[in-house]
């Protein structure tokens, strides 16, 4: 009998070929690229990050030495410092994800080496609390834990609103608001500071910057901050503590304008705690703004 349908017979064969042995092969690259629900060797190379990963529910095998202070860090190895961990320690550890920020020169070159290694990278950039609460929104997706996605960002959230909430009634019964300067101490350098998480809780908080965010400016001097002359002065510390707290006196305390200031006469320079202020503050976000609320 003569087969009066051959397309349709070829089309049949072609999908069962398809069926049985081109799906596999689907399935199995799909399985290879996606991520293990949790990662079991996981290598965190700053201490905000670490810390973000442990508020998630996650174990490190190694991260910067720094960091091992943390707690929950049990178990985890040095890698070295921030700023020169060590490649070969870190690939002898055979991670199957490392945790990394563009901030750090060092951690930009890595990237490329990682990939060419076939090791997973989740690149971590945090600026504001809505940052933080994306990464620990994907930090608790890998883990698994949403109820530390509830404890240490949602509930976090929701003090932070009432807060500000207080702070906005505050303002109510004030006419204008109030300025500050933001700056950093450090051996090495006295630094403006404008892309730093502290601006965005100063401004929640009602204050407004004496510097415009189209200042190119990253170094004020006494002269310049006595013609703005403003309210508060909050000042943060980098590196040795003495040694930070030297060079802003050098730079600043020392000029006999500086006592004519507003804000020094007021008492509101304020040397702000590393805790809060130098790291990112994570879990303890909502505390940095009660540190900041309770001084104005």
């Amino acid at each position: 009998m003569k087969d009066d349908c051959p397309l349709q017979r070829q089309i049949i064969c072609v999908a069962a070929l398809f069926l049985c042995v081109l799906m596999p092969l689907f399935a199995k690259a799909k399985a290879d690229s996606s991520s293990p629900a949790m990662p079991e060797r996981v290598v965190a190379l700053s201490k905000s990050v670490a810390d973000m990963w442990l508020l998630a529910g996650g174990r490190l095998s190694g991260t910067t030495s720094d960091a091992l202070e943390l707690d929950g860090i049990d178990g985890a190895v040095s890698v070295g410092t921030l700023t020169t961990a060590s490649l070969e320690a870190i690939v002898s550890l055979k991670p199957d994800l490392v945790l990394l920020t563009l901030d750090i020169p060092l951690h930009k070159k890595f990237v490329g080496t990682f990939r060419d290694l076939g090791i997973s990278t989740y690149i971590v950039n945090v600026k504001y609390f809505s940052d933080y609460e994306k990464v620990m929104r994907d930090f608790t997706d890998l883990t698994g834990r949403k109820d530390l996605f509830e404890k240490n960002v949602a509930s976090v959230k929701r003090d932070i609103d009432a807060i500000c909430a207080s702070s906005q009634a505050q303002r109510n019964r004030k006419e204008k608001a109030a300025t500050y300067l933001f700056l950093r101490a450090s051996a090495t350098k006295n630094k403006v500071l404008k892309d730093h998480f502290g601006n965005e809780i100063f401004v929640n908080l009602g204050l407004q910057s004496i510097i415009s965010d189209e200042s190119a400016l990253d170094e004020v001097s006494v002269e310049a901050i006595v013609r703005a002359d403003p309210a508060y002065i909050f000042v943060t510390s980098q590196g040795n503590q003495q040694k930070a707290d030297e060079a802003f006196y050098r730079a600043y305390a020392s000029n006999p304008a500086w006592k004519n200031l507003r804000a020094v006469k007021d008492g509101h320079v304020i040397m702000l705690p590393k805790d809060l202020f130098n790291y990112k503050p994570n879990a303890q976000w909502a505390k940095a703004y009660e540190y900041v609320l309770g001084v104005l």
